[in-house]
């Protein structure tokens, strides 16, 4: 197994490794280095205080600059102003099973996941590294954060470019995937989980039936019963069906969403959120806080989506 330094730092600038974590390793065949995905291990970043966004292009003796780039993420999509493209190709993917191996790198929940996977976009095929999470979204739609936004993020082996899925979750039905590890999340940094079960991340879009007669823990059943002001994530209980989530999406050009911010990145996020519980979401929250960049100015960048969905 070759050990690539400039993917901890790439997955380390989508929030999914803090600049101090060096044990991200990889069996994926032919990945290109490219010094605009290095970052320096002594750095550090954070979303509030002095290594906060405001400050991250000034961090790390200036290796940081591209955060002040003009083709930064995340980005706010207007509906109005999307671009429809009919020769967008719908997405094709080709996930394969993966054991379970989950790090809590002080900024995101990570999940590593088995090589072997693999996403088309638009003529490219691209192998699945891993996902994560933010809450809040880090993309906004007409202004609105979703409560949580996971990133799977892909590779192309052949330049060593990036596209990342970005796909929203929404509060309502318990969601059977995440409901595999709400309670194995690793709460403290540089924790992990480990476990030979196995999952597709493809469970993610397949349509699936709530299921009422699930045991509900102490835990969950005790925060279900509190009350919430102002809680904008919609009913517990509405209808569930992911056929079409990987139908539909928006695309444009962009970067990592943390330092070292590089312009690399091909974002698809996808028009369709997904559904987790009010329990599932805060579980998420409690864990990450609010681990979401601000909105980065546009700069004339198109955003189009796939015109024939």
């Amino acid at each position: 197994m070759k050990k690539i330094n400039y993917i901890l730092s790439l997955t380390l600038a989508l929030g999914l490794f803090s600049c101090e974590n060096d044990h991200m390793e990889t069996e994926e065949a032919a990945i290109v280095s490219n010094e605009r995905y290095n970052s320096k291990s002594e750095c550090h970043f954070e979303y509030e205080g002095a290594e906060g966004p405001e400050f991250w292009e000034t961090l790390c003796n200036a290796d940081w600059m591209d955060c002040g780039g003009v083709e930064q993420s995340p980005i706010d999509i207007v509906r109005q102003e999307a671009i429809g493209d009919d020769s967008l190709d719908p997405i094709d993917t080709n996930f394969n099973s993966s054991v379970t191996n989950i790090l809590n790198n002080g900024h995101t929940i990570q999940f590593n996941y088995d090589p072997g996977s693999t996403t088309t976009l638009n003529g490219i095929t691209y192998n699945l590294l891993q996902f994560h999470f933010h809450t809040k979204s880090e993309h906004t739609i007409n202004n609105k954060h979703y409560p949580m936004e996971m990133h799977l993020v892909h590779q192309d082996p052949n330049t060593g470019d990036l596209a990342v899925l970005g796909v929203f979750f929404k509060k309502g039905e318990w969601n059977p995937v995440l409901g595999n590890f709400i309670g194995m999340l690793p709460e403290n940094e540089n924790d992990e989980y480990n476990s030979s079960f196995t999952y597709n991340v493809y469970d993610f879009f397949s349509p699936y039936v709530y299921d009422k007669n699930r045991i509900i823990g102490e835990d969950e059943r005790q925060f279900n019963a509190l009350k919430f002001d102002n809680d904008e994530e919609g009913s517990l209980h509405e209808n569930y069906n992911n056929n079409d989530v990987l139908d539909r999406y928006y695309t444009y050009s962009g970067s990592l969403t943390t330092p070292p911010c590089s312009e690399v990145v091909t974002w698809y996020v996808l028009k369709k959120p997904l559904k987790a519980s009010r329990y599932q979401l805060r579980k998420f929250k409690e864990i990450m806080h609010a681990n979401y960049r601000p909105i980065q100015d546009l700069n004339g960048r198109p955003v189009r989506f796939n015109k024939n969905n």
